[in-house]
């Protein structure tokens, strides 16, 4: 059985915890990389290419937009967005970038796992 390789992005480390709890439940489901802000997400995006890329939108030194929009100018991986608290600006952001969700399995059984 092949595994769907994830990359996680979130500046708090609970987050990043309850994440992989979460993903780890699905034997087909594997946390292969974590990243504390953007910069180091697109980083291990580039280096890995991960199947799919957990991304908050709201991070230090490069936010999860700003990480999207670069990975999507190289034609790269999925990625689906979260948020605890997103301000109107990164939400204008986001509706700017029009950036379509992610259609993977993978992000559907984890959004019904959390």
């Amino acid at each position: 059985m092949q595994t769907i390789s994830i990359l996680i992005a979130d500046d708090n480390p609970m987050v990043r915890q309850c994440l992989r709890r979460a993903v780890e439940a699905d034997p087909q489901l594997e946390i292969r990389w974590e990243a504390e802000n953007g910069l180091q997400a697109l980083m291990l995006a580039e280096k890995h290419s991960p199947d799919l890329i957990l991304m908050d939108a709201q991070m230090p030194r490069m936010d999860g937009i700003e990480a999207t929009r670069c990975l999507r100018q190289k034609g790269a991986q999925p990625v689906l967005w979260w948020s605890a608290s997103m301000s109107n600006c990164a939400v204008r952001r986001w509706k700017q970038e029009r950036m379509p969700l992610s259609s993977k399995t993978a992000a559907v059984r984890l959004c019904a796992a959390c």
